[in-house]
């Protein structure tokens, strides 16, 4: 029985052809699935230092508090906006409510809370521009009015604010970042968490 050469050096060709093809499309998916994972692994590291940033801010408001209403720790440790009526106040009139919260900085370098509509999701419009991250004019991150109005937002961020439902010297601070990338078609999220008390009481 004879075999054509010609018959044989087409199937090898198609052979080697067909092992490129399947290299090249496994190279190709490595390539996509390593870049959408180095994508992802940038966003968190971001999002991570973004909340830290308000877990940091949230404290500096209660310790501000503290050095600014020295004679009424009870009172005042958890005063929003630093309000001088909230000595001898044993009202929660002026102090931090429950609820969702932005940080900004006032003209005195101090940190303040403004109250924002509850976060629904991040693809609800309102929410995503009353919580949106972006750069400001230095470059630095900012939250919602602050920043330029042609800042496409990636994340959003949120400080939610309760207590202890025992123990009212005891404020939870959640701060949640989102996000979307090319790795889900879902929001992802990172939540950092702390609990200040009000040990100079």
């Amino acid at each position: 029985m004879k075999y054509s050469k010609r018959a044989t050096s087409i199937a090898e060709a198609i052979v080697v052809m067909t092992v490129v093809v399947l290299w090249i499309v496994g190279m190709y998916d490595i390539y996509n699935q390593s870049t959408r994972f180095s994508d992802w692994v940038e966003h968190r590291i971001k999002a991570i230092s973004i909340a830290r940033e308000w877990i940091e801010w949230v404290t500096n408001i209660r310790d501000t508090n503290w050095i600014l209403f020295s004679t009424d720790y009870t009172n005042c440790w958890n005063t929003k906006n630093y309000q001088v009526s909230c000595i001898d106040n044993a009202t929660n009139s002026t102090d931090i409510t429950a609820g969702s919260y932005i940080i900004y900085q006032d003209s005195d370098n101090r940190w303040k809370l403004e109250s924002k509509a509850p976060y629904v999701n991040y693809t609800n419009v309102t929410s995503r521009n009353n919580y949106k991250v972006g750069y400001d004019t230095n470059k630095n991150y900012a939250q919602a009015s602050r920043i330029s109005t042609n800042t496409i937002p990636l994340f959003t961020r949120r400080v939610k604010i309760s207590y202890d439902w025992w123990n009212s010297d005891k404020m939870i601070v959640d701060v949640i970042v989102e996000w979307m990338d090319s790795t889900s078609s879902a929001a992802r999220q990172v939540k950092l968490s702390t609990r200040l008390n009000n040990w100079k009481k």
